[in-house]
């Protein structure tokens, strides 16, 4: 068979193809592909992007079975993953935004429809809402909980945010109709390292979001990034800071340069990738080490990754010594077993402070 790559959204691609698959004549009517003709010449028709989602994201109950993929969690745990919309606006250097930055979303009929159905279906508590700018659309928020309130729907859901698009009316409105957790991906508490990225936030809105999201009482969990371009020990310290002062203890996930990124383009021109196959066959999930893009040798970002962390804990055990709700709280939305794997990590990273 020759070769063939869908490129971009291909949800409709795929379809197209596979009912013309034994008539490689009529590939080249299909946008989205890139294939190797029998004469060996590459053919590319262009890259697809969805107009809407509401035609190709509403899953077919009959053949999915989502238990097999909650079975390892309690009762109270399994959730119900719903794609809301697909894309992202900004230009972060470290993304490579797989979507593109056209956003592509669904209505909030479309989404409440499918949430009635799945919580007919599967009885699950919680409802996953996968969407970056979901909670900075106030009038998608509104029209969604009228919609939940009128179905009289109970269920708790989550989603993610961006810094700058969360404020307190609307977080308050989708607390009330059930959202209990926020992802947000604040990278570093670095405000060099975050104008390195750039993701034009300012760190001190940061400390601001995390007093609103605990003034409301709802749980969040960020991602942050360790090893960028600029880390030093400064930017260590400042990390430190921040995490005390806030009482944030999030994992930091080495830096991962992506193709496509601005942060891979770098790389190239600083000669940090010289083999381009070798380097993309060794990325993983983030939490292996596989580039260094600091001036520091291996050995010595890592000892400065672990002081992050040891400091970390010993300053929030410290400075936050009765800080017993926050930690029941967490523990309740991860769970026992997080908060047990939690304490066994960051005490083994005191214990050993070379380890990797």
């Amino acid at each position: 068979m020759d070769d063939v790559v869908f490129q971009g959204d291909s949800e409709e691609s795929i379809l197209e193809f596979l009912n013309v698959y034994n008539q490689p004549n009529r590939w080249h009517d299909i946008v989205g592909l890139a294939f190797r003709a029998e004469d060996g010449s590459i053919v590319n028709t262009g890259f697809r992007i969805l107009e809407s989602l509401e035609s190709v994201y509403v899953p077919y109950y009959k053949y999915i079975d989502i238990e097999k993929y909650n079975s390892h969690l309690e009762d109270s745990r399994k959730s119900y993953p719903l794609v809301v919309e697909i894309g992202c606006p900004r230009r972060c250097s470290f993304c490579f935004n797989s979507f593109g930055r056209k956003v592509v979303n669904r209505s909030p009929a479309h989404v409440v429809e499918e949430i009635r159905v799945a919580l007919e279906k599967y009885g699950y508590p919680r409802v996953d809402m996968m969407s970056e700018n979901l909670l900075s659309r106030p009038q998608w928020v509104r029209e969604f909980c009228e919609l939940v309130d009128r179905y009289h729907l109970k269920f708790k859901w989550s989603a993610s945010g961006h810094a700058t698009t969360l404020n307190e009316k609307v977080l308050t409105l989708a607390k009330s109709c059930g959202l209990d957790h926020i992802g947000i991906g604040f990278e570093n508490f670095s405000q060099k390292i975050l104008d390195n990225m750039n993701k034009h936030t300012d760190v001190t809105l940061y400390a601001k979001i995390i007093r609103l999201l605990r003034k409301l009482d709802l749980e969040f969990t960020g991602t942050c990034i360790f090893g960028y371009f600029g880390e030093d020990y400064q930017t260590v310290q400042e990390n430190i800071d921040f995490n005390v002062r806030n009482f944030i203890n999030h994992k930091y996930f080495w830096i991962q340069a992506y193709p496509l990124t601005r942060c891979y383009e770098q790389c190239l021109e600083k000669g940090l990738i010289p083999d381009e196959e070798a380097y993309i066959e060794k990325l993983g999930d983030a939490t292996d080490f596989v580039i260094n893009l600091t001036e520091f040798p291996d050995e010595e970002l890592f000892r400065m990754r672990d002081r992050l962390y040891a400091e970390t804990l010993e300053g929030v055990t410290i400075r936050h010594p009765f800080e017993i709700r926050k930690i029941y709280r967490a523990t309740r939305y991860h769970g026992w077993k997080w908060l047990l794997q939690r304490m066994a990590s960051q005490f083994t990273r005191i214990a050993r402070p070379d380890s990797r």
